[in-house]
């Protein structure tokens, strides 16, 4: 996920720039962040979000943030 990083810098994203993640609800750096489809998650709690998906685990962000799915 570090690659998220780098290619936000090249982007330009602010690197002072700050959010409330989804899930660890802490202050977090949008540097690195990961939206999903309205969720957003630090670098960190992504990581964690796609080894959990990938085990099976959990199955939606919304899910493993405790939120109900969003109709599509």
């Amino acid at each position: 996920m570090r690659i998220l990083i780098e290619e936000d810098r090249e982007r330009g994203v602010d690197p002072d720039a700050t959010f409330a993640c989804a899930k660890c609800r802490r202050p977090q750096p949008s540097v690195g962040s990961v939206d999903y489809q309205g969720i957003r998650l630090c670098n960190r709690c992504a990581t964690r979000f796609e080894v959990a998906r990938i085990n099976g685990r959990t199955r939606t962000c919304a899910e493993y943030v405790g939120r109900p799915a969003r109709a599509t």
